[in-house]
């Protein structure tokens, strides 16, 4: 029998054809994507501001009930983004690559998930949502994931330190120092270039005075050189809230004791005439100090006398004039006598709530 040469050709073109049609569909059933899914989570669904977190996750299956894993998975990015606004709008976080396991990992910078709503209210947090996307390979098909949580305001404690002199206690405006550190009160972490206000207040005058400081890079703020009069002082410290600090508040206790003085005295002249005018002076210290003590109606309160005694000290009399000291802390009396003979004279400082009573020693002169 003779064969169609032609029409063995067409047949075989026609089974070459179909048995090509036919391995073009077994690979497109071969390669189609794998339906997936994502875990998240949160090392700590309520951080303060600037904590930094951890954020990771898995490449699941569809089920969510084992993970995918494998080199074509290895390597693949994981983006994050984030809202503020429930969804509306997205910011992007960062990037995390897979394990060959298809885990993910990524830990905020202390620089994001910033506060932004938080002005002094009763929650103190903001809500975000954060976002994990995987954009799929031609195995695997994309899939994504969120997950709430809340950015808590920075609540600060204020540590406080008094740095008192080397005898253990305060006099009246005797200089010393309040120290301490400004720190986020959950982990510790610095507040730094915060503005600390310092106001003291005394329980026995009614007198205040307010003070401010900034901390340091490291969340330190001091005080330094404070000068208080005599009193009991309660000192209070607090830093102000603002977008990413609720306000911060301690206080401490400082006794201000009266200070002990210290009275010179100087005659004009050893031998003045009899009434002749001449002048007894001196200066008004303080002991602790050594300040000159000018009178001012909030410090130095009360004046000074002078007595004098013409038998020896066995009887004195007081010199009607009181007197008060300069800008400088001296003082200054004008006296005279009307007989002749030796006499001894004393100025006294009466103490006021500031500072203690001072004496002066004994000055013997001679009037002739």
């Amino acid at each position: 029998m003779k064969m169609n040469t032609k029409r063995t050709i067409a047949i075989t073109l026609t089974l070459l054809m179909t048995a090509s049609a036919v391995g073009t569909l077994v690979s497109a059933a071969a390669v189609a994507q794998t339906n997936t899914s994502l875990t998240i989570y949160s090392t700590d669904m309520a951080p303060t501001v600037g904590e930094s977190i951890n954020i990771f996750g898995r490449l699941m299956n569809a089920a969510g009930t084992g993970y995918i894993q494998g080199a074509s998975v290895q390597g693949q990015p994981i983006t994050l983004n984030y809202s503020t606004d429930n969804g509306n709008t997205w910011q992007p976080l960062g990037t995390a690559a897979m394990s060959y396991y298809g885990g993910y990992s990524y830990t905020t910078t202390s620089s994001q998930l910033p506060l932004l709503d938080y002005q002094g209210g009763s929650d103190g947090y903001s809500t975000y949502i954060i976002q994990a996307s995987f954009a799929g390979t031609a195995q695997y098909a994309p899939s994504s994931v969120t997950m709430t949580i809340q950015v808590y305001a920075v609540e600060p404690i204020i540590s406080t330190q008094v740095v008192y002199p080397s005898a253990g206690y305060l006099v009246t405006n005797q200089p010393f120092t309040i120290s301490g550190k400004v720190a986020d009160v959950y982990n510790g972490k610095a507040c730094p270039f915060m503005w600390v206000q310092l106001y003291a207040y005394n329980q026995w005058t009614g007198d205040y005075q307010s003070l401010s400081a900034q901390t340091n890079a490291n969340g330190v703020y001091k005080f330094s050189a404070i000068e208080l009069l005599a009193g009991y002082w309660q000192i209070d410290l607090y830093t102000q809230d603002d977008y990413n600090h609720m306000a911060g508040y301690n206080y401490v206790y400082v006794n201000i004791n009266p200070a002990d003085t210290q009275l010179t005295i100087v005659s004009g002249t050893a031998h003045p005439a009899v009434n002749k005018p001449f002048t007894v002076y001196g200066l008004l210290t303080n002991v602790e100090t050594g300040a000159r003590l000018p009178y001012e109606p909030q410090m130095i309160a009360d004046p000074m006398t002078l007595t004098y005694s013409s038998d020896g000290g066995s009887t004195w009399s007081t010199w009607p004039t009181e007197v008060y000291t300069n800008g400088n802390g001296q003082y200054a009396f004008s006296v005279k006598f009307p007989t002749a003979g030796s006499y001894q004279i004393q100025v006294h400082f009466p103490g006021d709530l500031n500072y203690y009573a001072s004496d002066s020693p004994v000055l013997t002169i001679q009037v002739g």
